[in-house]
């Protein structure tokens, strides 16, 4: 669980250097485990330092 930490941190020092927060967006596809893990992915992306947008062409993550 520390490497996962030691990552979330790093990767927020890096976004925190962008001059806007950069975008992320997450599409699901399938059952309730999908949506349950998108939510998940976009949590983890938040803790990064992303903003989530619902439009892909604003992101500059898409998953």
């Amino acid at each position: 669980m520390a490497e996962i930490q030691d990552c979330i941190r790093a990767v927020r020092e890096w976004t925190d250097e962008f001059p806007q927060k950069p975008l992320a967006y997450v599409h699901t596809f399938g059952c309730q485990l999908n949506v349950a893990d998108g939510e998940k992915l976009s949590g983890l992306l938040q803790a990064m330092g992303y903003g989530m947008t619902e439009h892909p062409e604003e992101a500059s993550l898409i998953l």
